[in-house]
This record gives C-alpha cells, structure tokens and sequence, in this order.
C-alpha cells in the first residue's frame, strides 16, 4: 500500500476550496486502486489542510494523477492553494484494542 501525504496551503476561500476537494475526491474515489483518502484541516489553522490517502500501488496512484481528466481537478486545486505531496510505505498498521 502507498500512502500519499499531500499538504495544502490555502490561498483562496477555505470554503470553496473544500468544495473544489469534495469534487476532486468523488472523481478519485472512482479510479482503480483508490482504497481511502482523509481531507484534515489543522486545528487553528484554516488555511492549512492534509490530505491523506492510501492506494494499492505507485503505479495505479500515478495513473490516476497523469490521466488528462484529473489536469481539470489539479487546476482548481492550484488556483486556490499550494500543495506538497509526500509518498509512504506502510511499515505498522494499528487500530484500536476493543475495550
């Protein structure tokens, strides 16, 4: 499993922009190797927010980012914020012990 840590910087609207990412997440959710994603705002800051999502592979996570449909959706991100994406490797997956 690949976990891509994007951070974002919000330039424009907090608002739209989570809505312009609402939009991004329905069109990602759809392509194949997509597991889960977590939008997050920082708390006290709402500008600065993460994305956290987890894909079967690299490669089908880099076919869905390199596919014409998805310039459309990373263009109304960058007209709003900056971002940094961050790839990781799982090495300790943990849940919670049932009480």
């Amino acid at each position: 499993m690949i976990v891509l840590l994007n951070r974002f910087t919000v330039h424009g609207d907090p608002e739209t922009f989570e809505e312009v990412f609402a939009a991004v997440s329905d069109y990602m959710s759809d392509r194949p190797g997509f597991l889960a994603h977590r939008l997050v705002r920082e708390a006290g800051d709402g500008a600065a927010y993460v994305n956290i999502a987890e894909w079967e592979s690299l490669e089908l996570l880099r076919r869905a980012v390199r596919s014409p449909e998805f310039e459309v959706h990373e263009d109304a991100l960058a007209a709003l914020a900056t971002s940094g994406p961050v790839l990781h490797e799982v090495v300790l997956d943990r849940t919670a012990v049932a009480a």
